[in-house]
């Protein structure tokens, strides 16, 4: 193993890491309900779209996200958690590609005291979901 990894590197594996942990001590409901596409449709027709935070990388972001998407990475999302509402009783529909970047980040707005978070992810049957290319 390379010891000289930067400090930003060693952030992102730690609290990579960290969620793992979570996750795995108190399952992927602990945190928030998830949210299958056929959900995130309905709410889409009927013009209630929820609040969408893509957490993925940038380049995963730029590559394709879901129309009206903010982009907060996983790991910045407690720190910049105000770009997503001042109503923290709005939905909140978080996603990445597997779900556990999504996990982490829903878990950090529950504890920033968003009351309405989901988490979503792009794999399987979501993977037909719109998106848009930035």
């Amino acid at each position: 193993m390379n010891m000289n990894m930067n400090k930003s590197t060693t952030s992102f594996l730690f609290s990579l890491f960290m969620g793992a942990g979570f996750f795995l001590l108190c399952g992927c409901s602990g945190a928030s309900r998830s949210m299958p596409s056929t959900d995130l449709f309905s709410l889409m027709n009927q013009g209630n779209t929820p609040i969408l935070v893509d957490v993925r990388s940038a380049g995963e972001f730029a590559a394709g996200h879901l129309p009206g998407a903010i982009h907060i990475p996983f790991y910045a999302v407690g720190k910049r958690s105000q770009e997503i509402s001042t109503a923290k009783d709005r939905p909140v529909v978080v996603y990445c590609t597997h779900g556990l970047r999504a996990w982490w980040a829903a878990f950090v707005l529950r504890g920033k005291g968003f009351s309405e978070v989901a988490i979503l992810s792009l794999r399987g049957s979501n993977a037909a979901l719109p998106v848009v290319h930035d």
